[in-house]
């Protein structure tokens, strides 16, 4: 067979895929250059870190310092770099495509890349294309994916395919070459999505422990993949840099809320055509739904393969599934009516946790499994389908996150996850339910495997055929959702040019990620923004500039002259226009498409405080008494907190050691960002004496302040310049949010 005979049919399955995606995705082929798959919320985000990769040197300074959230350093370390889409969005960037058409290419061309690349993996598994065609139809398309339409990142999975293709490779022939390749898809996966990095090794680490069962594999395996990771390290370190420089993590409870419960497996996302009318209703990021068909096909591959595979020896471990299975029925029958308690002899016995008996169920089954000779004689034949249907599972116990439950029920404190998170970095992975592609991937190669072990004949064509059929339909979304995008622009006269911008209103995620897409054609440094985190001073400014307070406006005057454009078709009334209009010194400079835009004159910073030192402060008291030495033990982890929402006439009180003149009060906001006092009056409070007014006002530009100084301790710095002992601090009108202080400080000259 010639190398053109051998090229034909992977050049037939890669139109084949490629026809498939232009059919599921139609709606968007005569829009790919004004509309974004799904919505333009995280779509429009890529859009823009792709072009933003084509117009700054990657990992140097500048390119850290994206121009959004101005005027913050490190912005673009708040989301994924998306590096490994580069090689072929910069080109077409540079070409002339638009952010939108280059962001649509990349995704459209996500679908038949990861066919083809499954397609490969199998193919080498099985030897046989009807078997790869079925694991490139189930991983290509599906159902997991369409949850994760508006996030090209995840969408970019060929690349771990392709590295267990070559990994295979390297045991088949022991050619260095076949390491290479696995190293390059290791960093290019690496680059494309953070989630992939972590989650693929470990399902790499599984792979290595049932493959590589030599010193030389371990070594081989080993120290490609560890040469291809040094060239990560100035991504990962870039990352740790700014991303503590920010003050940005994912608290324990984020991160258990975005994972899986086990009902999740059979939870398919609502577009989906079939499943959706069989399947649980999903929790976000929780629509797991494996695929009916490549279930079956991996459990009778297994099941024919177990057959086979029959090996003399003791029978009495037969016995352990048929317990297993009196047990599940007993957990099925608790489950379904509530459970009972009953006595026998006087022994009480009850079964009122069926998510318990579940567990001991699927002990007793891997028991049986692990005893069992055929599982010994997989092992030592290194058999795929054992480990990827294995791995599966495996896949599938770290998608329940830190803690596992099981509908609802906490059935494991510490799962496997609470491991990755203890790593450097871990808690910034806040969805766990993500591991569903690595479950995804595991299965479709499971089920080629357990085709090619029950088909065995040409005859299986047709009926490979008709299976992959039943595999599109499990997972097709026939309603394939557009967002068009709007095409007003902003223009600013040239001697403004370069100047920050802001966009108002701040209503949504989607006015922020129109107003980045509208930075890629102006160039100027954007105020708004939007990503993975959220800057600390970025929620109050929404707030403050919500309900009209123009002090979050001067909080960006003190660094220079700033222009704000007004969204028109966001401000049908006018209200924001007219609050622009009312800030001093400002000047409507041009009528643009978008709206009026406005430029607002800088405001001088105060004079520098001098002979200025931080006062001994003898105690503090409160109108909740919760924890009030939080705010003076040094510590920006523990908090004081009022003991609900703002309320008016709510006080804290501080107590110098003796009379002494302040010149400022610093309040730490820490991680609790929103939860800054709404309006605040501060008084003077001697006994004996009426209080004196020191400073009145509403907070938000203060706090906005004190983010831009220091993200991560946000301190509010309060004028009032006065000498006593024994202030208050009350608030005049509350908020939604609590009011927490987690450092207070007086500063001024000690006499």
């Amino acid at each position: 067979m010639t190398a053109a005979d051998r090229r034909r049919p992977w050049a037939a399955f890669a139109a084949l895929y490629t026809a498939i995606v232009l059919v599921y995705a139609w709606p968007l082929l005569p829009e790919i250059s004004a509309a974004l798959p799904k919505d333009p919320g995280d779509p429009a985000l890529n859009a823009w870190i792709l072009w933003w990769n084509s117009q700054a040197v990657p990992l140097t300074d500048g390119w850290w310092n994206a121009p959004i959230f101005f005027p913050i350093r490190g912005a673009l370390a708040l989301s994924e770099t998306l590096l490994g889409l580069t090689p072929l969005t910069t080109p077409l960037l540079w070409l002339g495509a638009s952010p939108v058409t280059t962001y649509n290419i990349a995704f459209l061309i996500s679908y038949p890349a990861s066919a083809l690349a499954m397609h490969a993996l199998a193919y080498r598994l099985t030897g046989r294309h009807d078997a790869a065609l079925l694991a490139g139809l189930a991983y290509g398309f599906h159902p997991y994916r369409v949850s994760q339409i508006p996030h090209l990142q995840m969408l970019w999975a060929f690349w771990m395919p392709l590295c267990l293709w070559a990994l295979h490779g390297y045991l088949d022939t022991r050619r260095w070459r076949a390491l290479a390749m696995a190293g390059g898809a290791w960093l290019l996966n690496g680059l494309t999505c953070g989630y992939y990095l972590a989650y693929f090794a470990v399902l790499v680490a599984c792979w290595m422990l049932w493959f590589a069962r030599t010193r030389r594999d371990w070594q081989a395996v080993g120290g490609a993949l560890a040469c291809a990771s040094l060239w990560l390290a100035p991504l990962l370190w870039g990352y740790r840099r700014y991303q503590r420089a920010l003050g940005v993590s994912r608290p324990v409870e984020e991160i258990q809320s975005f994972s899986a419960d086990v009902s999740a497996f059979w939870a398919a996302h609502e577009k989906v055509w079939l499943p959706a009318h069989w399947t649980w209703t999903p929790r976000p990021e929780a629509e797991l739904y494996l695929g009916v068909v490549i279930v079956l096909l991996t459990v009778i591959g297994a099941l024919v393969s177990w057959h086979r595979h029959r090996t003399a020896g003791r029978r009495w471990p037969a016995l352990v599934p048929a317990i297993a299975g009196l047990v599940l029925a007993a957990a099925a029958a608790s489950a379904w009516n509530g459970g009972w308690r009953t006595s026998i002899a006087g022994v009480a016995i009850s079964l009122t946790r069926p998510v318990r008996t579940f567990g001991i169920a699927i002990c007793l089954l891997v028991f049986a499994a692990l005893v069992d000779p055929r599982l010994r004689a997989a092992w030592r034949r290194r058999s795929p389908l054992v480990f990827y249907a294995a791995a599966t599972l495996v896949m599938g116990v770290f998608a329940l996150g830190p803690s596992a439950h099981a509908f609802g029920t906490l059935w494991l404190h510490d799962a496997p996850y609470s491991w990755l998170m203890a790593l450097p970095g871990g808690n910034a992975l806040r969805v766990p339910a993500r591991f569903g592609m690595l479950c995804a991937l595991c299965l479709s190669t499971a089920a080629a495997v357990g085709f090619s072990r029950v088909a065995r004949t040409r005859a299986a064509r047709p009926i490979a055929a008709a299976i992959g059929l039943a595999i599109l339909a499990d997972g097709w979304m026939p309603d394939f959702t557009i967002a068009p995008l709007s095409p007003a622009t902003v223009t600013a006269p040239g001697e403004d040019r370069g100047l920050p911008l802001l966009e108002l209103p701040m209503e949504n995620v989607f006015s922020d990620t129109a107003a980045m897409l509208r930075s890629t054609m102006h160039r100027h440094p954007l105020i708004n923004g939007f990503s993975g985190y959220a800057p600390a001073h970025y929620g109050v400014l929404q707030h403050a500039l919500t309900v009209g307070d123009d002090a979050a406006l001067e909080a960006f005057q003190r660094g220079g002259p700033l222009l704000v454009a007004v969204d028109r078709s966001r401000d049908p009334a006018g209200r924001f226009v007219r609050f622009v209009e009312e800030v001093p010194g400002v000047r409507e400079v041009a009528r643009t498409p978008l709206g009026p835009l406005f430029r607002l004159p800088a405001v001088a910073e105060p004079p520098a405080e001098t002979g200025v030192f931080e006062l001994p402060i003898s105690y503090v008291d409160a109108s909740n008494y919760l924890r009030l030495e939080a705010m003076l033990d040094r510590d920006l982890r523990t908090i004081w907190q009022t003991g609900g929402p703002q309320r008016a006439g709510d006080q804290v009180i501080v107590v110098l050691d003796r009379p002494m003149t302040v010149a400022r009060f610093e309040l730490d906001l820490g991680g609790s960002r929103l939860e800054y006092p709404r309006e605040l009056e501060v008084d003077l409070a001697e006994p004996g004496h009426p209080p004196v007014r020191l400073w009145d006002g509403r907070t938000a530009g203060l706090a906005i302040l004190g983010a831009l100084n220091d993200q991560a301790r946000m301190t509010m710095a309060i004028p009032v310049s006065a000498r006593g002992r024994r202030f208050t601090f009350t608030l005049r009108q509350g908020a939604d949010y609590a009011w927490s202080i987690a450092e207070l400080r007086a500063f001024g000259t000690p006499q």
